[in-house]
């Protein structure tokens, strides 16, 4: 799956802001005030990445949309997937004895980030955005998750991308050491979101990530 060159909007080169109307109507979805202080490890990929978990595989992307079509409901999963679908994202999944336990995805170019604030990110070419890490509760503390790190980054070799991004909560130790241990650069960052639109600070990350366009977008109803 290699990524798509069109914005992710039926074709159109920009995404209208929501008016202040939509905006108060959705109030509901807001996190006014909140804070999330956030880890992100980006840089090349690593040389000695660990050894493959073989119990993860590559699904195609039809296998991927029919998992999207029977698995998503709300509004903000729904558009998430469509752009992962639309620039053919890499979804991974973990399966033991015939059942699916985990799942990650890989994205290029457009990405939808929907926690935590709805944004529409253009990762720059060769870097490959690792997200949506998912472990069935019954099977967490098996090293699954480190299993996802080490079939993604297979992944994105085979796609030929070069450099990797991902970000977790600076409290999710597990995946913290899951990417510190590959000696991948990170920095901190802190979210602060209010009224629907996020501030970075002490700075965004985005051009450090090589990221020229971000464009805030809420979900379809």
């Amino acid at each position: 799956m290699s990524s798509g060159s069109s914005p992710p909007s039926g074709g159109s080169s920009s995404l209208p802001t929501p008016s202040q109307t939509e905006v108060a109507r959705r109030r509901r979805w807001s996190w006014r005030g909140h804070v999330f202080p956030i880890r992100w490890f980006a840089g090349p990929l690593p040389q000695q990445p660990p050894a493959e978990d073989r119990i993860w595989r590559v699904l195609s992307q039809e296998e991927a949309e029919a998992w999207v079509r029977q698995q998503t409901s709300r509004a903000t999963g729904r558009e998430k997937y469509r752009v992962a679908l639309e620039n053919r994202h890499g979804f991974l999944v973990a399966e033991i004895d015939g059942q699916v336990v985990a799942r990650r995805w890989v994205g290029t170019g457009w990405v939808y980030i929907g926690d935590p604030v709805w944004s529409l990110v253009r990762f720059p070419p060769g870097m490959g955005y690792f997200y949506g890490l998912y472990v069935d509760p019954a099977y967490r503390r098996r090293g699954i998750s480190k299993g996802g790190v080490a079939a993604g980054l297979a992944y994105a070799r085979a796609e030929g991308l070069t450099s990797c991004a991902v970000w977790m909560h600076r409290s999710n130790n597990p995946s913290l050491h899951n990417w510190s241990d590959l000696g991948v650069p990170c920095f901190d960052t802190t979210r602060i979101v209010v009224s629907h639109r996020g501030v970075w600070f002490p700075r965004s990350p985005w051009p450090r990530l090589g990221v020229t366009q971000v464009r805030w977008h809420l979900p379809p109803d």
